[in-house]
Formats: C-alpha cells, structure tokens, sequence
C-alpha cells in the first residue's frame, strides 16, 4: 500500500497533497479524494537515522485500470520498491509479509463491510529499526 509521504505546502491541503502523491506513485488522477479513513504516527531508525512520520490516509476511488500518467518515484522510492501491483482483500488478509499498519487487514475488512467508523482513527507505531 502506497501513502502519500510529503508534507503539504504553506497552503496546500492533504487532500490536494494525497491527490498529487497518488498521482506521481501510482499514475492515477483523481478529482475527488474520498474521507480520511486514518492517520498513523511512527518513530523509527532508517539508515541509522531517526525519523517521525505522519501519514494522513483517504478513501480514494477510480473507475481507471491502468495509470493515466508516467510515475515519478524518487531515487529512494526507487531503493526500496520491490514490486507495484494490486491486491485483493483476500490477498492482504492472507499476506504473511510485513503490512503497514500491521492492522491493515482487519481495517480494510471493516471498510468493505461498512462497519469502517465515520471518525478518522488514529494509529501509533514507535521505535521501529530498518
């Protein structure tokens, strides 16, 4: 799962940050950003660096099955993509890999039986290593 990862301008709104990074890491344009479903806060170590992350998490649909715009990943999205694809709910609540949130399953479970809560919630992750 891809989440928009740059702070939003002076007077830029996530939503408008969250549509531009959808755009740039997937190739999807999207007019209309959904609710914010959530947003999580890690600490962690990367590269023997300390980091803070807020991510901010929308519902977002398309009726598109193929990116509409080249990617645009950075040099270091690039170090660490593996493999872009799409995933059934089936396949991320079997996945034994490493999910973020490690909850992801079970969220994305309550959303598709509309039992999602209307607030966004908010998740902690802290002291991780990479």
């Amino acid at each position: 799962m891809g989440t928009p990862r740059r702070r939003p301008g002076p007077r830029r709104k996530l939503e408008d940050t969250a549509r531009r990074e959808i755009a740039e890491e997937t190739g999807f344009v999207l007019d209309v950003i959904g609710r914010k479903l959530w947003t999580r806060e890690s600490r962690f170590t990367y590269r023997g660096r300390k980091h803070y992350r807020l991510d901010h998490v929308y519902l977002a649909r398309t009726n598109h099955d193929a990116p509409q715009v080249a990617l645009r990943h950075t040099a270091n999205e690039r170090a660490g993509l593996i493999e872009c694809r799409w995933w059934s709910a089936a396949a991320v609540s079997t996945c034994r890999d490493k999910l973020l949130p490690a909850e992801l399953p079970d969220l994305l479970q309550a959303l598709l039986n509309d039992r999602f809560p209307a607030a966004p919630l908010t998740l902690t992750t802290r002291n991780r290593s990479a």
